[in-house]
């Protein structure tokens, strides 16, 4: 049986304040963001970086990473 998720993806344009477009799953998110499949070879890096930019991890200059916009992951309640 298939678990059912408690969470969705956002993903929003900080400079002309929009949101961007709302995904169900990661895998969704990458292949409708990047055009990238699980087979494709830069999918693990599109993955890493969306995770990056949603739990809010600093590049090295400070600044929040971003990958094609900020990610976020809302809780449905």
């Amino acid at each position: 049986m298939k678990e059912s998720k408690n969470y969705f993806f956002a993903r929003y344009d900080s400079k002309t304040d929009h949101c961007l477009g709302v995904y169900e799953t990661i895998e969704e998110a990458i292949l409708k963001v990047y055009g990238y499949q699980k087979n494709h070879q830069k999918y693990k890096i599109a993955k890493n970086s969306i995770i990056a930019s949603y739990t809010q991890a600093a590049r090295k200059d400070g600044y929040r990473r971003s990958a094609h916009g900020i990610w976020y992951k809302f809780p449905i309640s």
